[in-house]
């Protein structure tokens, strides 16, 4: 499946509030579903592994400054597979 996205700079907050209004500088992998950001983040959510991203205007935005070393591959295959599905459902 064609996945259309985009590398974009971001910020993503620091600890789990541990430093309250500390950001780091990042990048993020912004995805574009004509079906809304909302259906696919739930559809990623529902993974055998959870992918967890942020919607910001009507994208979803995937900090890989989150990921571990090796999950990189897991996660590219849950989006193809999160966008296949849901064009198969006409979501």
């Amino acid at each position: 499946a064609k996945v259309p996205c985009e590398v974009v700079p971001t910020k993503g907050a620091v600890g789990g509030g541990t430093y309250p209004g500390v950001e780091l500088d990042s990048w993020a992998v912004e995805l574009t579903w004509p079906h809304g950001a909302g259906i696919l983040s739930d559809a990623l959510r529902a993974g055998d592994t959870p992918v967890v991203g942020r919607i910001i205007d009507e994208k979803l935005r995937l900090d890989v400054r989150t990921l571990l070393p090796g999950e990189l591959t897991s996660v590219v295959t849950q989006v193809a597979e999160a966008f296949i599905e849901g064009d198969k459902a006409g979501v």
